[in-house]
């Protein structure tokens, strides 16, 4: 049982104390970088990240259109609209603030729906 004890804690010694190999690694000069040319990096953004304003300016005409059409118009309401429509909510939420702000329309909170509307500003 001694000599299972003394062999069990010499293997641990082994085990945690020895130095662990070190992998070698090609060695770099500090100027070799400076004659291998790397690929550029092509940077690509997602469609919905940076939409083009083509696109934005035709959300806020078919927003304008809907408003327009409806007079007075909830937030859900406009919300599922543009969802069948295949509108984004960054193009719809663009596009309403672009509408406030050329005061084509305006927002206000409607007391008996209980929620946001979106009212055309004759």
């Amino acid at each position: 049982m001694l000599l299972e004890a003394n062999i069990l804690s010499s293997l641990r010694y082994e085990i945690y104390c020895m130095p662990k190999k070190k992998k070698e690694e090609p060695k770099v000069l500090l100027t070799e970088f400076l004659s291998q040319k790397q690929p550029q990096r092509e940077v690509k953004m997602k469609a919905e990240e940076a939409p083009k304003p083509a696109e934005n300016q035709s959300y806020e005409e078919l927003v304008r259109g809907y408003i327009l059409s409806k007079g007075r118009v909830s937030k859900e309401d406009l919300y599922s609209w543009s969802k069948k429509l295949g509108i984004p909510p960054v193009g719809l939420y663009r596009a309403l603030i672009a509408l406030e702000k050329k005061g084509i329309i305006k927002k206000t909170f409607d007391d008996i729906l209980n929620q946001l509307v979106y009212e055309a500003i004759s």
